[in-house]
């Protein structure tokens, strides 16, 4: 058994250094697709005035309301995260997306009488101080006896693999093998093994989507200033939603458009400070 084991182990191994490098690229790629839509988007703009106009104009593109050019406050609208820092977002999102089995696979195996035989077992996702994501894995089989008025488990088989060394477990931890069979969890991790090492994941989220929150900017050019944003907007009468709901912001559905906003009394006001310092200079 231990024989066939090794070349198993091998493979997870092999297959735990590529999905490192996978997510290592994908981070990557993240942060260079970033970078060319900051460099993309105001080259894509002079572009379209060009498209809507016989004549050469020169306009400016300020942030609201700080008139920092434009992109350079673009970065902190989605900012980057890993999870260090997240507060076990990510790893909330992943852990709820396993399917049951591997969230919870305890069930019976044999009940009759005087004797039972249960399966537990689960996985789980660990986050230590560093934000280093450790996946963990326990699974027992043990024969319950009952015994006058007790029931005595004997451990039949267990086993746990994880990236961080699994120390103490809860009650409902592994599809709480805590509980049903905490005779074999004690052997499993007596004997459990550790397979390569947990790895910090980075990428970009933003929690809400509130449109009211969405950055906008100013157009510029000459005396003429205008104020810009987007929208997310599902009209009913052409994508009507079956439940007659409305839908709030989201990147699932493609329903965001620009929008013209109406120039408040701080804007002017910021304006008309700077064109004085402009012309002062």
């Amino acid at each position: 058994m231990r024989q066939s084991q090794q070349p198993v182990e091998h493979l997870v191994r092999a297959g735990i250094i590529m999905q490192k490098a996978i997510t290592t690229a994908l981070s990557s790629m993240q942060t260079l697709v970033r970078a060319s839509f900051a460099v993309m988007i105001p080259a894509t703009l002079t572009d379209i005035a060009k498209l809507h106009t016989s004549e050469s104009f020169e306009f400016d593109i300020l942030h609201s309301p700080t008139l920092i050019p434009f992109p350079l406050l673009w970065w902190s609208f989605i900012r980057p995260r890993h999870t260090g820092n997240d507060e076990d977002a990510l790893r909330t999102r992943m852990q709820a997306s396993l399917d049951p089995f591997s969230q919870h696979r305890t069930y019976s195996w044999f009940d009759f009488f005087a004797l039972k035989i249960i399966k537990t077992g689960g996985t789980e996702i660990r986050v230590d101080q560093r934000g280093r994501w450790h996946w963990q894995g326990l699974d027992t089989l043990s024969l319950h006896l009952r015994a006058f008025w007790s029931w005595q488990e004997l451990p039949w088989g267990e086993g746990a693999r994880q990236q961080q060394r699994i120390n103490d477990i809860s009650r409902a931890a592994f599809g709480k093998s805590q509980q049903f069979n905490p005779r074999a969890v004690s052997w499993a991790l007596n004997t459990q093994r550790t397979i390569q090492s947990g790895q910090r994941i980075y990428y970009f989220d933003r929690p809400q989507l509130a449109t009211e929150k969405s950055p906008s900017v100013f157009v510029r050019s000459g005396s003429a200033v205008a104020k810009a944003g987007v929208r997310f907007y599902r009209p009913q009468s052409l994508f009507a939603r079956a439940d007659n709901r409305v839908e709030k912001a989201n990147l699932f559905n493609p329903f965001w458009e620009g929008q013209l906003q109406a120039l408040t009394q701080l804007d002017r006001q910021l304006l008309l400070r700077q064109d004085a310092l402009e012309d002062n200079e």
